[in-house]
């Protein structure tokens, strides 16, 4: 569990400072120590929109089953030519850039776009341990964690964009 994961945070610091700050600054100090010691799942979605969110809300089951941050990465291309932000309401981190993969660990990178060379779709993504992964896919991800309920469920819980529900409720 995330709880029981030690912090990188000096403890003397949150003391000295919670004097002023108390309830501000352990809250703080929480949510910086859970980021440092919490591992991602980075998902590159690709292609179209059903494509992305279908993977996209692949992943997401998996951090959650998993204890992962997830981390969207969303470059728009000739398939899908708008940011995340322009549809939804992002409640995870959503990365506009391409991604570098040299911090990673090669076992812990998979493609699945089966174009490309070296991809290999629909290849196990290994979650044991307390590692990130990057993922590159336009489709569901091959995992024990996958299920389809629960990608739905998240898939239902993504917010519109102010704008796309105006125009949504035009309809």
């Amino acid at each position: 569990l995330v709880s029981e994961k030690k912090s990188k945070i000096p403890s003397q610091i949150a003391i000295d400072v919670s004097r002023f700050f108390p309830e501000a600054v352990m809250s703080l100090h929480k949510k910086i120590a859970l980021i440092q010691t919490r591992s991602s799942i980075y998902v590159d979605a690709q292609h179209g929109l059903g494509n992305r969110l279908r993977a996209i809300a692949s992943a997401a089951v998996i951090a959650e089953n998993t204890d992962r941050e997830l981390r969207v990465i969303w470059r728009a291309d000739e398939h899908c030519d708008c940011d995340f932000a322009d549809l939804f309401i992002p409640d995870v981190e959503i990365i506009n850039e391409a991604f570098d993969l040299r911090s990673l660990s090669k076992d812990n990178i998979y493609n699945y776009m089966d174009n490309e060379e070296g991809a290999e779709k629909d290849k196990l993504i290994r979650t044991e341990g307390d590692f990130d992964i990057y993922v590159k896919s336009a489709f569901v991800l091959n995992s024990p964690f996958k299920n389809w309920e629960k990608e739905n469920t998240f898939l239902k819980s993504l917010q519109l964009h102010s704008d796309v529900n105006s125009l949504v409720n035009t309809l």
